[in-house]
């Protein structure tokens, strides 16, 4: 999810991203009010491509938020290289026109009891995708407050941001509540405003010339392949031995 800010005629973006069903499109939908954002109440994806949705603020600031699939997309027949190729499509765009990111959101589910080999696969390409000079514009929030009791919510809080997420935080991103009211969203988005704009890692390589293939986050999304095909042969072997 992307959230872009236009300021009588210019134009900053800020992208917000994280696994299927962290509440990326329930963000949106609350500030925007846009009807046509989709919600899921399912392990099913609702996101299929990037989409668009804008409101204005009271001070005239027309803000834009670009709603983006996950990586782990529930539906059949669609790959993290697909979503790749969708995302850094519309990046590269969004450079070649001139506009520039002025923050990323990254939204992580506090209700989840272990941060699994999804998440941690989301995250590497998040990570890979920014570069770590974006870092500082970087807000990781956490959603699903309302299914936690706040002592619990906290601890894994605490967890989150001494384990997962410490290599973001000391590179000076930032970790914030969403508890799904209008007031938490603004204040995540007027935190973002006040960041200059900037250039991610996957938009200069791909400016630079480089093939989707040889940027960070292809090589991730390739290593990624190479290590389930490694495990799939390992398992197979396995069953091979016990037959």
């Amino acid at each position: 999810m992307v959230l872009r800010l236009i300021d009588l005629g210019q134009r900053s973006d800020d992208s917000v991203m994280g696994s299927t069903g962290t509440g990326k499109s329930t963000f949106i939908r609350l500030v925007t009010r846009d009807e046509r954002i989709k919600v899921g109440y399912t392990l099913e994806s609702e996101t299929a491509d990037v989409k668009t949705a804008s409101f204005f603020e009271a001070d005239g600031r027309a803000v834009t938020f670009i709603d983006t699939p996950g990586f782990d997309d529930s539906r059949d027949g669609v790959t993290d290289t697909d979503i790749l190729k969708k995302i850094s499509s519309y990046l590269k765009n969004e450079h070649d026109e001139g506009r520039k990111l002025n923050g990323l959101i990254y939204m992580h589910r506090i209700n989840d009891v272990r941060v699994g080999g999804v998440s941690k696969r989301n995250l590497r390409m998040f990570q890979k995708l920014c570069g770590s000079k974006t870092l500082q514009n970087v807000v990781i929030v956490t959603t699903m407050w309302d299914t936690v009791s706040e002592e619990l919510g906290a601890q894994r809080e605490r967890e989150l941001m001494m384990k997962t997420f410490k290599p973001l935080l000391d590179e000076g991103a930032q970790m914030k509540r969403f508890n799904n009211g209008l007031t938490s969203a603004t204040e995540i988005i007027s935190y973002i405003l006040f960041h200059d704009p900037i250039v991610l890692q996957i938009q200069e390589e791909l400016a630079a010339g480089k093939e989707l293939s040889q940027t960070a986050a292809g090589e991730e999304l390739n290593a990624e392949m190479k290590r389930l095909i490694e495990k799939h042969q390992r398992d197979m072997q396995a069953l091979r031995e016990e037959f």
